[in-house]
């Protein structure tokens, strides 16, 4: 019961967001970021990882290092 008072508060901030923006560096599959579009808000992610698979090009952006 008290996990299910978790999950209610967590999928009601996360329904609360516009957009949802990922900065990883390492992803198996990206469920945090397929998990915040399901509940509406757009994905910022990088154009690596497994978001190319995931997102379209208008969700991605790229980063280089100096």
């Amino acid at each position: 019961v008290h996990y299910l008072s978790l999950y209610n508060a967590a999928n009601a901030y996360i329904k609360s967001a516009d957009v949802a923006v990922s900065t990883a560096r390492h992803e198996f599959y990206g469920l945090s970021m397929l998990e915040a579009s399901t509940c509406g808000a757009f994905p910022i992610t990088p154009k690596r990882l497994s978001y190319p698979e995931l997102f379209p090009s208008e969700c991605m952006y790229t980063t280089e290092r100096a």
